[in-house]
């Protein structure tokens, strides 16, 4: 008797083996059949890096003080039994760090980061991938990535020049003194780290033209932050805009009351965006006569160079 119980314990034990392991195939073919991947690790990477950074467990991301980085989520998924990147849907906020580092844009499956600390210090943001079509097992759905302030590559420091000879002391000033201007009016901060550093040595060759080129890549940064403005937050908006880019003096009513351009200006604020209106305010002949960018012309032998934030410092001084 005790035998022929045994035996049935044992067959029921395999019964409820037999049934666990039907259901799970059960749901992966489920997964698979409505299109969902397994996903087994998630990692980061940098725009113009080469490097990626795991998530979990975690591989913080060297960045430095005033330094702007654009941080892609990619997950790996099994796909026919392979591994393939795949990037992921999330949304992200600053879990850690809140002051050292602000998200200044975002899109499906990145964060453009300002880190704004000076020196050493550990900042953090949260993710949660927010699609269904993943299967994520092990806590990898939602999490946090790890940026390392003051790991970051510095340029060394030096001279005023760069290995063709020495730089015009006066257009670099010229140049300096721009830059400032375009992220004090645009962006409403100093500029600091590499982005500006490439910023004003592309300010420096191209003149006018690298002035219009960073005008627009800085609204296009903080684009986000002005969707659908309420006509007197655009009011002030642009206001800051006329005072810092055109010189102009007066308060927000004075433009508004006397000057038709204005008026048309806001409503296109509102309906167009903050990259469009820059753009507008840039080209018009009163900001080049404002900032006197006339005779502001390229250096000999140099070429416009859309990809001037991601390649490497020219110049061996460094301003920010």
């Amino acid at each position: 008797m005790r035998n022929i119980k045994n035996l049935n314990i044992f067959a029921a034990a395999l019964l409820v083996a037999l049934a666990a392991s039907t259901a799970d195939a059960a749901q992966r073919q489920t997964r698979a059949n409505q299109g969902t991947l397994d996903v087994i690790a998630l990692q980061t990477y940098v725009e113009g890096r080469n490097e990626t950074y795991g998530v979990k467990p975690a591989q913080p991301i060297p960045v430095n003080a005033g330094e702007r980085v654009r941080i892609h989520l990619v997950g790996t998924a099994i796909i026919n039994g392979n591994g393939v990147e795949r990037r992921m849907p999330a949304r992200f906020s600053v879990v850690a760090g809140k002051g050292q580092i602000d998200i200044v844009q975002s899109g499906p499956d990145w964060a453009l980061v300002q880190v704004n600390s000076r020196g050493n210090g550990i900042a953090q943001l949260g993710y949660e991938v927010n699609s269904n079509e993943y299967e994520m097992k092990g806590g990898l759905r939602e999490g946090r990535i790890t940026l390392e302030i003051g790991g970051g590559q510095e340029s060394a420091p030096g001279s005023l020049g760069n290995g063709n000879g020495s730089v015009d002391r006066t257009r670099w000033d010229r140049s300096r003194e721009l830059t400032e201007q375009l992220y004090r009016s645009i962006l409403g901060t100093s500029p600091q780290g590499d982005a500006a550093q490439r910023d004003l040595e592309h300010i420096y060759e191209m003149g006018a033209i690298g002035v219009r080129d960073v005008a627009l890549a800085l609204a296009n940064d903080v684009e986000s932050r002005y969707d659908r403005l309420p006509q007197n937050d655009a009011v002030d908006v642009l206001g800051n805009l006329y005072r810092g880019l055109l010189r102009r003096d007066g308060s927000d009513d004075r433009f508004w009351d006397q000057d038709p351009g204005f008026r048309a200006n806001v409503d296109t604020l509102r309906r167009q965006g903050y990259e469009r209106i820059v753009q507008i305010i840039v080209d018009a002949p009163e900001f080049r006569s404002a900032n006197d960018l006339n005779a502001f012309g390229s250096l000999a032998g140099l070429n416009n160079e859309t990809s001037w934030r991601s390649r490497s410092s020219r110049y061996a001084i460094r301003q920010y």
